[in-house]
């Protein structure tokens, strides 16, 4: 027969025990698993080319960590007020997409991958959506770099004509990527073109380098890898028509982004007029 103070300490602790469960997973920087991981090059390359696959995915409340290898700084480095107005803009698009106020507030904090601390937020509203910022200078449309930023690029690391770019080795980041993979368990993982040259003439350079090296990090994983076709997709039938439910998700995202970004068009008729290519890629979506 069990005494009193048996059961007493039996349920203190099956108590400890579910507290140390409970721990353990709120003490994880990733709040839910499976679902799709996005991995792109700039903070705007997951609102042009792979939506509306994305709004889809956030409004059916799918778990979602986009992954951001640089800062898209344009030169002005990673820190600047540029690249971080871009990231505001990016969250913004999110906070739409995921049918919260797009000034709704995101918790930031940092997670150590690759042996480096790197920025994590989390749509405090919709916490099933994630963002992780790398933050590595822009590589620049021909892969050289910038001089602002010592003429570092991911197409110099991935292809060994350097040995680091912001502090990272090519190692490094896959390592880390790995480590995100591993922890996220996402069902798939996606990201941009691996089959197209590095001349920036129909894709930019590190949009290349991202897409290969998420190919065979993910690849090495046994995790499945979708690419989606960057600017190409503009000489593509058009299959995300004007009028259509996800022409208007597209679409809104990426105008709840653009007044964030003093680089890109601001009206549609703006893109046609100086040929950004935005009013092409917001009625495309292809797979490679």
């Amino acid at each position: 027969m069990i005494t009193i103070p048996l059961l007493i300490t039996k349920a203190l602790n099956d108590l400890f025990t579910q507290a140390a469960s409970i721990k353990a997973v709120s003490s994880s920087p990733w709040t839910c698993t499976g679902g799709s991981l996005y991995i792109v090059a700039h903070p705007d390359d997951d609102l042009l080319f792979q939506s509306p696959d994305l709004p889809t995915e956030i409004g059916h409340k799918t778990c979602i960590t986009s992954i951001y290898l640089t800062a898209g700084d344009a030169g002005a480095g990673p820190s600047s007020s540029y690249a971080r107005d871009r990231e505001t803009g990016n969250k913004q698009a999110y906070a739409l997409m995921a049918g919260v106020k797009p000034d709704s507030p995101w918790k930031e904090s940092t997670v150590k991958l690759g042996g480096q601390s790197v920025a994590l937020h989390t749509l405090t509203a919709a916490p099933h959506v994630q963002h992780l910022w790398f933050r590595l200078p822009d590589g620049n449309g021909d892969g050289t770099g910038f001089s602002g930023t010592g003429g570092q690029s991911l197409k110099k690391v991935y292809t060994g004509s350097a040995s680091s770019i912001g502090g990272w080795s090519l190692s490094d980041i896959k390592s880390a990527l790995g480590d995100v993979i591993k922890a996220r368990k996402p069902s798939i993982v996606r990201t941009q073109d691996w089959t197209r040259g590095w001349d920036g003439s129909y894709d930019h350079p590190d949009h290349a380098a991202t897409a290969r090296i998420v190919r065979e990090v993910a690849g090495g994983l046994g995790v499945g890898v979708v690419g989606y076709v960057d600017y190409a997709i503009q000489d593509m039938p058009v299959n995300v028509p004007v009028g259509s439910a996800n022409y208007t998700a597209k679409s809104n995202a990426f105008w709840a982004y653009a007044p964030f970004d003093s680089k890109e068009c601001q009206s549609l008729g703006q893109c046609v007029k100086d040929n950004f290519g935005e009013d092409d890629w917001l009625q495309r979506q292809y797979y490679v």
